[in-house]
């Protein structure tokens, strides 16, 4: 918990998508909330594997890796442009 703390003083904004990130619970849910993810999901879940993102960028990305998650998003992009 000490880790995710000290992790979380330095975290400001979403490293993926440039949101700034809302720490405290406010009115309920906010896609800005603060989530843990793992940077290689082929690997576990610790210290030098974890880092804070915006939910929704963890919900949109889920288990994809970033390279999966990059191309996922040029498909939508392609898509709708």
């Amino acid at each position: 918990v000490d880790d995710l703390i000290e992790m979380a003083k330095h975290v400001t904004y979403c490293p993926i998508c440039g949101t700034y990130l809302v720490f405290e619970r406010k009115n309920g849910y906010s896609p800005n909330h603060p989530s843990l993810d793992r940077v290689s999901n082929s690997n576990v879940l610790d210290k030098t594997n974890t880092w804070i993102i915006c939910h929704k960028c963890n919900m949109t990305k889920q288990e994809r890796t970033m390279p999966e998650f990059i191309a996922y998003c040029k498909t939508v992009v392609g898509n709708f442009g």
